[in-house]
């Protein structure tokens, strides 16, 4: 890894003196995430109780907007992204934080964002076909609210914004007027007894629609998938969240 830091300001230097014009995309979408998964949030001396999202209330499928931009010169291929959902509902709780005993009535609330920065250095530089290895940042920016019903005052809250450094992995190739990109990104690591595993697979095929000069209107099709395994403690409480957020978008490329 560090020999891979070492290079990485040659790299740049060397992708952006390239004599190739830049190519920049924007994308807004509209897609469908799926929460699954547990949390567990311990007060000091109590028992470890993970609780589903679905005991909770807080999965199913909801609307995920977003947003993506891409400027691609040379080697380097920068890509900066955010995607954010948000779920209610009614459930039950068992010894979650402050909230003791066993299948207490809660209401809950989910609110998470994805934001993330990548480069990418492509070892293949052709129009049709693109390898590139790079790293970059994802934030996840969480919000939960766990009550108590009938007792709002009784509550569980969490508000996390956790930037994860990634390496990424993408891979794109062009054929007639269909592009398909596959880009992966992930970490697991364990730093001063706090642990997170955070890997996001995003695939996507696009099809020109049409060109007008030097600008190109491209329909996206994809598919996303977010998992997160991340232990930490938050004040006096030991958080252990195990989450999995996939599915479907559609969007539109603008590319000039």
């Amino acid at each position: 890894m560090m020999k891979f830091w070492s290079l990485f300001p040659a790299l740049l230097a060397a992708g952006f003196a390239a004599c190739v014009a830049p190519a920049f995309s924007v994308e807004p979408s509209i897609g469908i995430l799926n929460a699954d998964g547990d949390l567990a949030v311990t007060s000091a001396g109590n028992p470890v109780v993970r609780n589903s999202l679905g005991d909770l209330g807080i999965d199913g499928d909801e609307s995920a907007p977003g947003v993506r931009a891409d400027l691609k010169w040379g080697m380097p291929h920068i890509t900066l992204e955010t995607q954010s959902a948000d779920w209610s509902g009614s459930g039950s709780a068992s010894n979650f934080g402050g909230i003791p005993g066993a299948n207490v009535a809660v209401d809950s609330d989910l609110e998470i964002a994805v934001h993330r920065g990548l480069i990418t250095f492509d070892f293949v530089p052709t129009d049709l076909v693109e390898v590139g290895l790079g790293l970059g940042v994802s934030v996840l920016d969480i919000e939960a609210s766990v009550s108590e019903q009938g007792n709002p005052a009784n509550r569980e809250d969490l508000d996390e914004v956790l930037p994860i450094p990634v390496i990424a992995v993408r891979a794109a190739v062009n054929v007639w007027r269909f592009e398909f990109e596959a880009l992966v990104t992930g970490v697991d690591a364990t730093i001063d007894g706090n642990h997170a595993a955070y890997y996001d697979t995003d695939v996507a095929a696009r099809f020109r629609l049409f060109g007008v000069g030097p600008v190109d209107a491209l329909l996206t099709a994809g598919y996303r998938r977010i998992d997160v395994d991340a232990r930490y403690d938050d004040g006096g409480d030991s958080v252990r969240a195990d989450f999995t957020f996939d599915g479907p978008y559609v969007g539109l490329r603008v590319s000039i």
